[in-house]
């Protein structure tokens, strides 16, 4: 039977780790040796992290401070020996959903052509171009051959990877780690995505935003997902059953410097003590733009800034099959495309740039949110059931004016294993 070393890096969050682990040693289907690179996390995950440990028997190695993932990774991959047929890096954020799970994904290493590396299919994760990519079939399985979108949170590598793999440890290098080992992988053969294999990544979806908000919200690492949607997300728990629609909540959050103060404005709205001006008066029609994002935990790439995300009217073909830029569909009104016309004069690499972590310069640039309504003369409306009686008062007051005066009256505004092989 292979030889199999999985290594799983943890720093803090315990439920997300005993999720993981359990599911692993639930799921896995066949033996496997356990390493866990904790980059010193706290009291309550480290004794977590004993607990587990005594019951499945895997090794830890512990840091006497906090490293970050790519020195995490650089500096205990050493302490491992390097012949084990298969290395798996696993997330401590990730789920093992599929039974049998290394016995259904190192079959795909029988494949034909010679393959360096496996990525099981990963759900929670959104990206555009996830469906672009051809598929094909081999054994019973539906893979893809070097598809430019891969999952960094489940590598599966052959061991001459890992025995060939040098990575510099004098560096100020905090993530880039999957990046860097995808590229390795690449070099040494193909990488397949198994399609109908899979594991959730607890980490980066909708759900776990819900349930972990605060930490998200601390965090602020993704501009669409932790600046505005993580936002009306929660607010929309607290005014439960009440709402307001996701357009009135856009203006009211450019009009609030902290969450807190969005909360307080969201109930002054509800109970119609915040009028919002109208937005636009012009039809608006809805064009998709290409969102390019080049993330701190990814590779540096020279057509883009590190950290920064660009827009485009279509998908420059630098960005096309780059593992180092995350590519991202998002609907916008008809007059961003003279926004990003006009940025692209002065950009030489042809986008229009904005920091991830500045939601700021969002609404300097007149962006309009995605979700914004194809009305004529519209203005953002409060959908509060409060609203609609006062709107209807409204229209019987004009037509009442109507009748009795020829001046044109204004409406009012609406509101809107076994750890055996350690180096010594």
């Amino acid at each position: 039977m292979d030889n199999i070393c999985i290594i799983m890096m943890t720093f803090n969050r315990p439920k997300y780790i005993e999720r993981s682990i359990e599911s692993l040693y639930k799921r896995a289907g066949q033996e496997f040796d356990l390493f866990i690179f904790d980059d010193n996390s706290d009291k309550e995950t480290f004794e977590l992290l004993n607990g587990l440990k005594e019951k499945y028997k895997f090794t830890i190695f512990r840091n006497k401070e906090t490293l970050g993932v790519y020195k995490n990774f650089c500096i205990n991959i050493d302490k491992i020996e390097k012949d084990y047929d298969y290395y798996i890096k696993l997330d401590s954020d990730i789920e093992i959903l599929s039974e049998e799970f290394l016995p259904n994904m190192l079959e795909n290493f029988q494949y034909p052509e010679y393959v360096s590396c496996l990525v099981p299919r990963a759900e929670g994760i959104q990206n555009s171009e996830r469906n672009v990519h051809p598929i094909n079939f081999y054994g019973g399985h539906t893979i893809k051959k070097n598809a430019p979108i891969v999952y960094g949170c489940c590598f599966i590598f052959r061991k001459e990877v890992i025995k060939s793999l040098i990575l510099p440890k004098n560096t100020e290098e905090k993530w880039g780690i999957d990046s860097l080992l995808y590229q390795h992988s690449i070099k040494c053969g193909d990488v397949l995505l198994v399609e109908d294999v899979g594991v959730y990544h607890i980490d980066n979806t909708f759900g776990q935003r819900r349930v972990d908000s605060e930490y998200f919200l601390d965090r602020g690492r993704w501009n669409s997902c932790d600046l505005n949607d993580i936002w009306f997300l929660e607010i929309s728990k607290l005014l439960y059953p009440k709402k307001i629609d996701r357009i009135a909540m856009t203006a009211i959050k450019q009009k609030s410097n902290t969450y807190e103060e969005f909360k307080i404005k969201c109930n002054e709205f509800l109970n119609k003590k915040l009028n919002l001006s109208t937005i636009n008066k012009k039809q608006k029609i809805m064009k998709t733009v290409y969102k390019i994002t080049s993330p701190m935990n990814f590779g540096k790439d020279s057509n883009i800034e590190h950290g920064t995300f660009k827009y485009f009217s279509e998908i420059p073909p630098w960005a096309k099959n780059n593992t180092k830029v995350v590519i991202e569909k998002e609907q916008v009104i008809d007059d961003f495309q003279e926004i990003i016309e006009k940025e692209n004069k002065k950009d030489d690499k042809n986008g229009f740039i904005l920091g991830i972590d500045d939601s700021d310069n969002i609404s300097k640039t007149k962006f309009k949110i995605e979700n914004e309504k194809e009305e004529t003369g519209s203005t953002i409306q409060n959908e509060a059931d409060e609203n609609k009686e006062s709107l209807q008062e409204e229209k019987k007051e004009k037509k009442e004016n109507n009748k009795n005066t020829s001046e044109n009256i204004s409406p009012k505004k609406k509101t809107a294993g076994r750890p055996k092989k350690i180096k010594q």
